[in-house]
């Protein structure tokens, strides 16, 4: 029995593998069949690479028990799969001629020999893209950006961090009239955290026309403590403050132009106009593009290039997210 937890959209579950069987799992489109299968392979590879499946909504989490695993494979070494990637690159036409041709005229002792010294080229290429932090780094905010425009055909979800963190406007750089007394805590790190301190205490506003915190009289200040309350939202700020940090994070990877432009509509005042949100779309098409073709890098091998004109139709090209002129 295998229990998969906290990997895309499977929060947990289990599912029954039965030794020495042809084990089919049949589901319709999007219940996780492909999930469960890249989870078990990610987890025999035992380096890490699994957490590319955390859930977005776990992401900053960092608690052990919530991170993307697969028990129940101590009797398990190794797993081969079996999908369209694998019968695109093997697989032969049903009316061939010849059964097994590709093991009698291309898989050779020679074959084998130049596809070893390719293996052997890129080994270097795999090394850097699989062990690197700060590639890994790239990987993790790239994916996070794209989370954070949620799910929708439009590419842009009303519901999305995004949505809920700029797309009325950035209420923390510009602070409302009135409030601006409370500008030091407002701009603060811990902002989040301080706005959910202050509503916390404000449910108690009602017992006294004094301070819950100092017992200082509040009666002439309760309409602009309450201002603050209906101007911000602790959830909110959290997600602004996450995608500034992560726009922040990419930063030196996106055109000059680019980060203008980011910077320009994370501090907007009014809300996200409709060539705004299309701007931003491209932005993650882009993101979305060269997070592939990072991933992709790390299990590159000559099967998964035989289709690339070039290495660099393949891997991530010199051009800077975001840039449309280059």
């Amino acid at each position: 029995m295998l229990e998969i937890s906290n990997c895309n959209n499977i929060d947990s579950g289990k599912i029954s593998i039965e030794k020495l069987k042809l084990n089919i799992k049949y589901a319709m489109n999007g219940i996780g069949k492909s999930t469960i299968a890249r989870a078990i392979e990610l987890q025999l590879r035992g380096d890490g690479s699994i957490k590319e499946l955390t859930p977005f909504k776990l992401q900053e989490s960092g608690v052990e028990d919530q991170q993307p695993q697969v028990a129940g494979l101590d009797d398990v070494k190794s797993v081969k799969v079996f999908n369209d990637d694998y019968i695109n690159q093997f697989a032969f036409k049903q009316d061939e001629v010849l059964a097994n041709s590709f093991e009698i005229f291309i898989k050779t002792a020679d074959y084998e020999k130049q596809i070893n010294a390719i293996e052997g080229i890129i080994a270097n290429i795999k090394e850097t893209f699989r062990d690197s932090e700060e590639i890994n780094q790239v990987i993790s905010d790239l994916a996070t950006l794209s989370d954070s425009f949620g799910k929708s055909k439009s590419g842009y979800s009303e519901a999305s961090a995004l949505a809920k963190g700029i797309g009325k406007g950035n209420k923390v750089s510009n602070i409302p009239a009135g409030l601006e007394s409370y500008t030091a805590y407002l701009q603060s790190p811990q902002n989040s955290k301080w706005l959910k301190w202050l509503m916390d205490g404000n449910t108690y506003s009602s017992l006294s026309d004094n301070c819950p915190y100092c017992t200082s009289p509040t009666k002439d200040k309760k309409d602009v403590i309450s201002k603050v309350s209906k101007e911000f939202d602790a959830k909110s700020i959290e997600h602004l403050n996450k995608i500034i940090a992560v726009l922040d994070s990419l930063g030196k990877y996106f055109s000059k132009d680019a980060n203008e432009k980011l910077r320009a509509l994370t501090n907007n005042i009014k809300g996200l106009s409709k060539e705004q949100l299309s701007y931003l779309v491209r932005i993650k098409d882009q993101a979305d593009t060269l997070r592939w073709r990072m991933v992709n890098l790390k299990g590159m091998t000559y099967f998964s290039m035989k289709d690339a004109g070039e290495v660099s139709d393949f891997g991530p090209s010199g051009t800077s997210v975001g840039d449309h002129n280059r």
